[in-house]
C-alpha cells in the first residue's frame, strides 16, 4: 500500500443522540472527506460482546 493513499470509515457524534457516519479519503497530503449517512452504535451483547 502506498503511503500516500487511505480511506478511514469512521462514525462521529454522541451515541446518545445519533452519529453520522463519514468517509475519508487521503489522497497525498489532502482529505477528502464525504458524509454518508446516519449510524447508530449498537453494543454487541453475548458470549463475545461487552461486559455488563
Amino acid at each position: 500500500l502506498s503511503k500516500d493513499k487511505g480511506i478511514l470509515c469512521i462514525p462521529a457524534g454522541s451515541q446518545n443522540f445519533g452519529q453520522r457516519l463519514y468517509v475519508v479519503r487521503k489522497q497525498g497530503s489532502d482529505f477528502n472527506t464525504k458524509e454518508i449517512t446516519g449510524v447508530r452504535f449498537v453494543p454487541l451483547i453475548g458470549k463475545y460482546g461487552f461486559e455488563s
